[in-house]
């Protein structure tokens, strides 16, 4: 009866059978940077196991001590190392280009998102009108969990109510040095600008698949869903009446001037 022989020749055995892909899917949590560090290592190993299995110098007398037999392992096993590194340089140039090809994505989205947000949530702050509708969003996205989220809804009404509050006492302290006008203005324009940054974060997150119009249209949709329930609401009612009373105070020092 005939004996089976397996298929391994000196090739198939001295020569790596993984794949660049598989490198890569081992290394899915490690970047180009660790990529080409290894593969430095790697062409190092190579490089040495050469000189002792040929050229001159210290390292090649050494390995002229090896027997045959053992110069033929570390020939083999530069031969596999070398494979093994070809596969490694293949992976690290794919996932450049992927890197390459996932940034142009993501300041396309970036820049798409900015552009929606600002076309859509300009926030002018000219009349107490419009500076109002700074706080209601803030409060809105809050509940929506796309605006300083890791305040509760009673602390970030809280938070909102108690700057206006402390200029209003000392506005009516007569403090000479309170620009009633100008204090209100620069909180409305920060909370502007964080309300702003947190909407384009939201809509240029590529996780889902989604693309930045359906991101858009969604959140739409669930601030308008929300937006009775939130501002109807007692905590809402309380801290807009703070800031209403707060903004007409400052309209009246300001006809007064």
């Amino acid at each position: 009866m005939a004996r089976h022989h397996s298929d391994t020749s000196p090739l198939s055995i001295y020569q790596a059978a993984i794949t660049a892909e598989q490198i890569l899917e081992v290394g899915e949590f490690y970047g180009v940077k660790d990529l080409r560090s290894l593969q430095r290592n790697m062409t190092a190993t190579v490089r040495l196991l050469h000189q002792l299995t040929g050229g001159r110098g210290l390292t090649s007398r050494i390995g002229n001590l090896l027997s045959l037999e053992q110069q033929e392992l570390l020939r083999n096993a530069t031969t596999l190392l070398d494979s093994i590194n070809y596969r490694i340089t293949h992976a690290k140039e794919c996932r450049q280009r992927s890197d390459k090809q996932a940034e142009a994505r993501r300041k396309q989205r970036a820049d798409q998102a900015h552009r929606m947000v600002n076309g859509a949530y300009p926030l002018p702050l000219e009349t107490p009108e419009q500076q109002l509708e700074v706080i209601k969003l803030a409060l809105v996205l809050n509940r929506a969990g796309h605006y300083q989220s890791f305040f509760s809804e009673i602390q970030l009404n809280e938070r909102l109510r108690g700057f206006p509050k402390v200029q209003l006492a000392a506005a009516r302290n007569g403090d000479p040095g309170v620009d009633l006008t100008l204090r209100l203005r620069t909180r409305l324009d920060f909370e502007r600008v964080e309300i702003q940054a947190a909407l384009t974060t939201h809509l240029e997150d590529d996780t889902g698949g989604l693309t930045v119009q359906a991101r858009f249209d969604a959140l739409q949709q669930r601030l308008a869903e929300l937006a009775p329930q939130v501002l109807e609401s007692r905590l809402a009612s309380e801290t807009l009446r703070i800031w209403t009373e707060a903004l007409s105070k400052a309209e009246q020092r300001e006809g007064r001037t």
